[in-house]
């Protein structure tokens, strides 16, 4: 027994050397779906696209959580506590045609992206 406590009491902090955090992007496209610009039934998607994937690319897309109109999903990330992720929203609306969200954080001069601070576990 005092050997699995060792190995799970090893690995818990390996787990926080790693500097890696569970983060948890949430969207309400309802404003979206209301003004037509977010169509589910004709498959559009949504991803998040940040610091965090070379703001590129398509692995990193919420899911429709059921019986709502939130897009949720975790993602691991890599960085420490402290460090700064900036991201935006992005929308799929065919091939090849995504749509950025505009300035959602006009306070921030960094093209107004959304921002959020790193710490150790999960962020929501």
């Amino acid at each position: 027994m005092k050997r699995v406590s060792i190995f799970l009491g090893l690995l818990a902090m390996a787990a926080g050397l790693s500097g890696q955090s569970q983060v948890t992007f949430t969207l309400n496209v309802k404003p979206l779906v209301e003004e037509g610009l977010f169509l589910p039934s004709e498959g559009h998607k949504v991803y998040v696209r940040g610091s965090f994937n070379g703001w590129a690319g398509t692995s990193h897309e919420l899911h429709r959580v059921p019986g709502s109109s939130l897009y949720r999903e975790t993602f691991d990330m890599a960085g420490q506590a402290g460090d700064t992720v900036t991201y935006k929203y992005v929308i799929q609306k065919g091939p090849d045609r995504f749509f950025w969200e505009h300035d959602p954080n006009p306070g921030n001069p960094d093209h107004g992206n959304r921002q959020l601070i790193l710490e150790q576990g999960v962020l929501k």
